[in-house]
């Protein structure tokens, strides 16, 4: 396929370029199996994947986590800004210091392997005196790091789907908390609630 320097080429618009056009002139016998092996590829690429689709419909608050981080501008400053808010007191440790300071320089953010590294160490030594809020803080801390490498470190990248988990997860911290204004902080980080079931 031929695209025209300075467009913009995604998957719909390839899809829709190479289907548009291989009808239209007669394709030898070997082009003509690899273009329909090829139409099928793009097919099933652009096709809602059955597990997946399923994982999302069995857990709403997925798909909204999902949708609450892909509509953020900056990814890695709203976690770090939701990271900030469910850290306070006794939970603000050195390594979660380390990740948000991570969130908050652009320039760091090539280093959030080293730092994820560093806070699930700290939280693997005390894996059995943790707390449920603490658990969850530190959960935060580990995807703020996974998200600032995956915007700018080098690969091998972390899992694509990190930071649909940080708005269920901080949302799971401000119902377990028994403080009004933490719960108010995280909500005001979040920008949103998820929909009723969720």
């Amino acid at each position: 396929m031929f695209v025209s320097v300075g467009h913009r080429t995604n998957l719909d618009n390839a899809c829709a370029h190479v289907l548009s056009l291989t009808p239209s002139y007669r394709l030898p016998e070997t082009t003509r199996r690899a273009d329909a092996l090829c139409r099928r590829a793009l097919r099933e690429a652009v096709s809602p994947r059955k597990p997946v689709a399923d994982l999302a419909a069995a857990d709403p608050a997925r798909s909204w986590g999902r949708s609450l981080f892909e509509r953020q501008a900056a990814p890695v400053t709203w976690a770090g800004r939701v990271l900030d808010a469910a850290a306070v007191g006794p939970d603000r440790t050195p390594e979660i210091a380390a990740a948000l300071e991570l969130a908050r320089d652009f320039e760091q953010w090539h280093r959030g392997r080293e730092l994820f590294a560093l806070v699930r160490g700290s939280g693997a030594a005390d894996q059995a005196g943790l707390t449920e809020e603490r658990r969850i803080v530190l959960r935060l801390a580990e995807l703020v790091c996974k998200v600032a490498h995956n915007t700018a470190g080098p690969p091998p990248y972390f899992d694509h789907h990190a930071g649909w988990q940080i708005g269920p997860l901080a949302r799971r911290l401000a119902v377990l908390t028994r403080d009004p204004a933490l719960r108010d902080r995280i909500e005001d980080a979040l920008g949103e609630r998820p929909p009723a079931g969720a």
